[in-house]
């Protein structure tokens, strides 16, 4: 667990990546999209089947120490508003706004 961190804050920056595309800051302090979101791709990598119970998988394991946040914070409420934040309704557009896209192009562009 601690090198799948260690890969998406440090490698990939993808904590950092999230919170620029979600709130226009790459340096949150504490609970941050990025954080809550890239957690929860650890646990559908390393536990997939645990991925409905998110809370309690970061209590049973180091990743709350990892990331800095405490198992309370990692709530469905939290995933969700989280994903929003990364796919949501424009209603000044006719249609959906996927920042995802963003996403994988500056993480690709970090490793260039």
């Amino acid at each position: 667990m601690k090198l799948f961190w260690h890969i998406a804050e440090n490698m990939l920056n993808m904590p950092k990546i999230i919170d620029s595309i979600d709130c226009g800051d790459g340096y949150i302090d504490g609970k941050s999209p990025g954080k809550i979101l890239t957690t929860w791709a650890i646990n559908k990598t390393l536990d997939p089947l645990s991925a409905t119970n998110l809370g309690e998988w970061v209590t049973s394991s180091i990743i709350q120490d990892l990331s800095g946040l405490p198992g309370e914070y990692f709530t469905d409420s939290a995933f969700y508003s989280a994903l929003d934040r990364v796919f949501f309704k424009d209603t000044t557009a006719d249609g959906y706004t996927d920042f995802i896209i963003h996403l994988i192009l500056r993480t690709r562009a970090c490793h260039q």
